[in-house]
């Protein structure tokens, strides 16, 4: 198998998952479970269940370390060893290995090359332990195509019966008579509804090296999906409201103008930058944080928001000509 190929099928099933709403938590503690569920398997030497445990701690650990960075290019998958009965210490010890690599990742706020190079020798090396109980006839991409159908239909089954729009309230003539404005509360007030926000937000920005939000309701989505993501969140705020070397930008309003700035320190050179915002209306303001980011030799991935107002009128805005040159997305859309 390619390894292009196996890391388009493993990009391919980690999207599938943000869709079916699991966090990269949740993909690290499943690891640990099928881990533990593979050995049940092997003291009681059920090869059905061995095979798809397997299989499946396989898939999860290759999306966890992709997430992280480590994508595996230098893996060979070819296996020529036999079944080793009762033994099952090498897998309890490269589960160890490889959680301690990807931990230790999580927690640094930048990706040095060292560290991600460190968690993909662990992971090839789990990897390789875990494949003396997976069923030889079928591939890598078949075992991960079996996993992208499951999730699927979790997907399904999910959205089928939640409507978001049922969590935002419309209030007439607020703030100044002629505006219908969107109340996102209901959103805030139920967690049921904040964690399938940021999941379908999460799920925009995943290629994403950074997460970023301007104060102060970008921050109350930005940093929840860059908890999701495991990525870094940095905040776009106001001049002066910010320590240490900063960079800004002057940008229009309707009736004057304002500054935002960032710390210079914040990001590396050439990373992607996923911009996050509550609504995006006239995209004033947007605009001009995707000029602050590229101001700093960061290209911006994506912009994200919750709600997008996609009335004729702002659609044939200056502002929101300038912003279709990025790729632009919203949960939720109202014309």
């Amino acid at each position: 198998m390619q390894n292009s190929k196996l890391n388009d099928l493993v990009k391919g099933y980690r999207s599938i998952e943000l869709k079916a709403h699991v966090s990269l938590d949740d993909v690290i503690n499943k690891v640990t479970q099928e881990v533990a569920e593979l050995v049940e398997a092997i003291v009681k030497w059920n090869y059905t269940e061995m095979k798809k445990e397997a299989g499946d701690a396989i898939v999860n650990v290759l999306s966890a370390s992709a997430a992280m960075g480590a994508e595996l290019v230098d893996m060979r998958w070819g296996f020529d060893g036999e079944y080793v009965s009762r033994s099952y210490e090498h897998l309890f010890l490269g589960l160890w290995k490889w959680n301690q690599k990807i931990q230790a990742l999580r927690w640094r706020y930048s990706r040095d090359d060292w560290c991600v190079t460190s968690l993909r020798e662990a992971t090839c090396e789990f990897v390789k332990v875990i494949l003396r109980y997976v069923d030889r006839e079928a591939s890598l991409s078949q075992v991960v195509e079996k996993n992208t159908e499951k999730f699927l239909k979790r997907v399904d089954a999910y959205k089928a019966k939640f409507d978001i729009y049922d969590f935002v309230d419309s209030y007439s003539d607020f703030p100044k008579k002629g505006i219908e404005f969107k109340d996102i509360s209901p959103i805030l007030k139920s967690q049921e509804a904040m964690k399938y926000v940021c999941f379908e937000l999460a799920q925009k920005c995943s290629w994403a090296d950074v997460i970023a939000g301007l104060d102060a309701r970008w921050f109350l989505f930005g940093v929840e999906v860059a908890k999701i993501l495991g990525k870094p969140f940095i905040m776009i705020r106001k001049k002066w409201k910010l320590p240490g070397k900063t960079v800004g930008i002057d940008y229009s309003l309707e009736y004057g103008s304002s500054e935002i700035e960032l710390q210079k320190s914040a990001i590396k050179k050439w990373q992607k930058v996923a911009l996050i915002d509550d609504l995006l209306a006239t995209w004033g303001t947007m605009l001009a944080a995707a000029s602050l980011v590229e101001k700093l030799w960061w290209s911006v991935n994506n912009v994200a928001c919750v709600i997008s107002l996609d009335e004729e009128e702002l659609l044939s805005s200056e502002t929101r000509f300038k912003l279709s040159s990025y790729d632009v997305s919203s949960v939720m859309s109202y014309q």
